[in-house]
């Protein structure tokens, strides 16, 4: 929408006029010219004369107000009409900086200026949807994204309205050549540093073939990091000749990350003499050998430093930031791959104190430790923290997760004391008995309710209702 040709309360007086249905009989007059009938006071004759951009260069009104040399609404009402309309014959897209500029002019802070441009691009979406011609709609989708993220929008909003984007170009694509061209320009845009993690996500909906060409071809070009490890991950999963694809990459000899997935790979493989070959070569290339990398390759290939890289976590990690702990120990699982070696588990001790239970436990469903989850919750039972993971837990373990799950219902018992507290665990006690197979298992489990609630008649009369005269119902 071209805004800077009309004040804000006329723009806003022309869509109220088009969206109560008051343009009637739109000609196109000639290639960039269009007239209408507008209902006001009365029905006016309009006409907008446009560039090839579709902005407005000359219009006409016959109502008073235009008469007397102003803008009107009518005008106004006219344009909103045209917009599907010119989007379908030209596939013009929603002017990035302008609407941004339009909506700096109208507000007084970041705060407004998000809701107002958020506001503007929901229309955008809503004339995009319209469009016939697939082709012109994605390629308006790119454009948006490329002006987007050219734009100096600010911090604090700018990764909502980039997730925003992306998501909706997700459900309009079609995966294909296209889609796959637009990709691959994207990752070696230095601009799109900022959103790798997005633009992963959109490859991920790819078949895994088509997701190694388009890293592959990235990195043919460009060498980043963050795609790299993406990539060889890929490889890993697909199970492919990790030391093979990466000496297609000639770029990346200068990563970290290379040399480190190379060196891996051979000691997996046991070709020693090929890791000291690379050992060497990672060190003599002084663009690769940064700390980080260095702490992880010496942990791998020197004895005597096998503690480098969990040194190094432990120094570097921010332990206030949960989210940093978990890729810390991913990390420190990648290196350490051996279930021998002690320093994930190490290090997952070793935060243990920095969260609160319900945080902690967290961090252990989400580094996959479930026996420790496990344990920590026989330890401190939380009905309300067990109950996030009790289904995963449950198919790791149903024995043990019984254990926890009475335990954690024993200990939570103590708090309750009214009606809605009750109700809430007879649930919880229809999940636990529903869970037991063993009839004598069930009286057990009854009897432990009981002996340590001996003075609360409502836990008996729950617990005795899961049986009958022979021990179970």
């Amino acid at each position: 929408m071209y805004f800077g040709y009309f004040p804000k309360r006329i723009l806003d007086r022309g869509e109220s006029y088009f969206k109560r249905n008051k343009v009637f009989s739109i000609q196109k007059k000639g290639e960039h010219h269009y007239s209408a009938i507008v209902l006001g006071t009365e029905a006016y004759h309009v006409s907008l004369a446009l560039n090839e951009k579709g902005n407005i260069v000359q219009a006409f009104c016959d109502c008073p107000y235009a008469k007397d040399g102003n803008r009107c609404k009518h005008e106004a009402a006219l344009y909103f009409a045209l917009e599907g309309r010119l989007l379908n014959e030209k596939g013009i897209s929603f002017q990035v900086g302008k609407v941004f500029q339009y909506c700096r002019r109208i507000t007084y802070n970041d705060y407004s200026l998000h809701y107002q441009f958020n506001k503007e691009l929901d229309k955008c979406f809503k004339q995009l949807d319209k469009l016939d011609n697939h082709e012109i709609k994605i390629k308006n989708f790119q454009k948006i994204i490329d002006d987007f993220v050219a734009l100096k929008y600010p911090s604090s909003f700018r990764n909502k309205i980039i997730e925003k984007l992306f998501e909706k170009y997700r459900k309009i694509m079609k995966n294909d050549e296209n889609d796959i061209q637009w990709l691959q320009l994207c990752l070696q845009d230095d601009r799109y540093r900022s959103c790798i993690y997005f633009l992963i996500e959109i490859i991920k909906s790819f078949d895994p073939d088509q997701q190694l060409m388009i890293l592959k071809e990235a990195l043919q070009k460009n060498a980043d990091e963050d795609i790299l490890m993406i990539y060889t991950d890929l490889l890993k999963n697909m199970d492919h000749d990790i030391a093979e694809a990466l000496k297609e990459l000639p770029y990346c000899q200068n990563l970290g990350c290379y040399h480190y997935e190379l060196i891996k790979d051979y000691l997996i493989h046991h070709e020693s003499h090929l890791v000291q070959q690379q050992y060497q070569s990672f060190l003599d290339n002084h663009q690769a050998c940064t700390p980080y990398y260095l702490s992880k390759i010496e942990s791998l290939v020197c004895d005597e430093k096998k503690e480098s890289f969990y040194q190094y976590v432990s120094h570097h990690c921010r332990y206030y930031d949960g989210h940093e702990v978990i890729a810390c120990y991913k990390d420190l699982k990648d290196v350490y791959y051996d279930p021998q070696d002690p320093y994930p588990m190490r290090f997952l001790n070793q935060i243990k104190n920095t969260f609160d239970q319900e945080y902690y436990c967290y961090i252990l469903y989400a580094t996959d430790n479930l026996k420790m989850l496990m344990l920590e919750l026989l330890e401190n039972g939380h009905m309300n923290v067990l109950e996030q993971y009790q289904k995963k837990l449950c198919e790791f373990d149903k024995a043990d997760f019984l254990l926890v799950f009475v335990h954690s219902l024993l200990e939570h018992m103590q708090f309750v004391k009214n009606s809605k507290d009750y109700q809430v665990a007879q649930k919880w006690f229809d999940e636990l008995f529903q869970m037991i197979e063993d009839p004598l298992i069930k009286i057990e489990v009854a009897h432990l309710f009981v002996e340590k609630y001996p003075k609360r008649k409502k836990i008996r009369e729950i617990v005795e209702s899961y049986l009958d005269d022979r021990g179970t119902r």
